[in-house]
């Protein structure tokens, strides 16, 4: 998990896992031999459920990408990742000084997507000033790896266990809705493969849209996140 920095615009502090907005490069022929999955692979990947807009590859594409440029956490097969090279290519993505898919191929380098799960889709509460819609993905960590947070952008990054990340929650550390859910989701298994096989076997990727309701009366108003019914019908 990664700890979003004091001055962030969108949700200061949080403990979240790696992510972002899906770009334009994103989309670039050039993931055709760089993605590892084709169209009608990422489209069985995301299982016809993905937020509208962009192709479904570019959200997978995206997710690795961000992983990258937020944890140094590259999704792909092969010998382990140099560090010293790592670093470097982390700080050009990062900085926009170079596109993802020019430093991959520039070191002979390849996602593999083929094992990334799609977990769940989450649509931020209405009347909020800001709202995203956004898809949740879990892959397992390639070996030979050494995460490192994203200078600048990241506060601080950690690794562990689903029930550790909960406890710091119920301790006072800021969590989102959709991180909490997850965050229950993967405490039930005590494995990896056990975790991705599991979550695409239970997932529903209907989008959750949770609800922004007035609570504490008239004497002390406040506005809390009210979460959907698990069989409520959720409007996209």
């Amino acid at each position: 998990m990664v700890q979003r920095p004091v001055a962030s615009e969108f949700a200061p502090t949080a403990l979240v896992f790696p992510g972002g907005r899906v770009d334009e490069a994103d989309a670039d022929p050039a993931w055709d031999r760089l993605a590892g999955v084709d169209d009608a692979a990422a489209e069985a990947i995301l299982a016809g459920a993905a937020p509208p807009g962009p192709p479904a590859r570019a959200f997978l594409v995206a997710a690795a990408r961000e992983a990258f440029e937020e944890a140094r956490v590259l999704l792909t097969t092969g010998a382990a990742l140099d560090g010293e090279w790592a670093t470097g290519a982390q700080l050009q993505v990062q900085r926009g000084e170079e596109a993802f898919a020019r430093v991959l191929d520039a070191a002979g380098l390849r996602l593999d997507l083929t094992a990334v799960v799609y977990i769940s889709r989450w649509i931020t509460p209405e009347g909020l000033p800001r709202r995203y819609d956004t898809a949740f993905f879990a892959a397992a960590m390639p070996p030979g790896q050494e995460p490192a947070a994203a200078p600048g952008e990241i506060e601080d990054l950690m690794w562990l266990t689903p029930e550790d990340a909960l406890g710091r929650q119920a301790a006072g550390a800021v969590m989102l809705p959709p991180t909490t859910t997850t965050l229950r989701a993967l405490a039930g298994y005590d494995t990896v493969a056990g975790a991705l096989e599991g979550l695409r076997l239970s997932r529903n990727l209907k989008p959750i849209l949770p609800r922004l309701v007035q609570a504490g009366g008239n004497v002390a108003p406040q506005l809390v996140v009210d979460m959907p019914a698990a069989d409520e019908e959720t409007p996209a």
